[in-house]
């Protein structure tokens, strides 16, 4: 079972227009998917823990992401330069968003960061 997309695995795949991400991943690397100006949305499973950094920048034509509920790290730069975003919403399962993750998102008008109880 595929547990981890590697770093430039399909970076500047340019005609790429779809993505599926299978449960089992949970860890999707450096520049993955950098420059897949194609893909129209991004849907990453609750089975990954970790979108590496720049992972997705310059995925111009995603107008929508979706992030699992299991992922907590999302890196430098990770959706840098998607232009098409218009917005996101960020799992409290998130602990850290990295410097510049959505840089140069300039479409992006919306994110709501759902946050859990503090039980206090």
């Amino acid at each position: 079972m595929l547990s981890k997309i590697g770093s430039e695995a399909f970076e500047r795949c340019t005609n790429l227009d779809s993505l599926n991400i299978g449960d089992g991943v949970q860890h999707i690397g450096y520049q993955a998917f950098k420059e897949c100006t194609s893909l129209k949305s991004i849907t990453i499973p609750n089975s990954v823990k970790v979108v590496g950094r720049e992972a997705f920048e310059r995925c111009s034509g995603a107008a929508s992401i979706k992030i699992g509920d299991g992922v907590w790290y999302i890196g430098y730069q990770a959706f840098k330069k998607c232009t098409s975003l218009k917005s996101i919403t960020i799992p409290d399962s998130v602990k850290v968003v990295g410097h510049e993750a959505f840089e140069d998102c300039t479409d992006l008008a919306s994110v709501n960061a759902k946050t859990g109880s503090s039980g206090t």
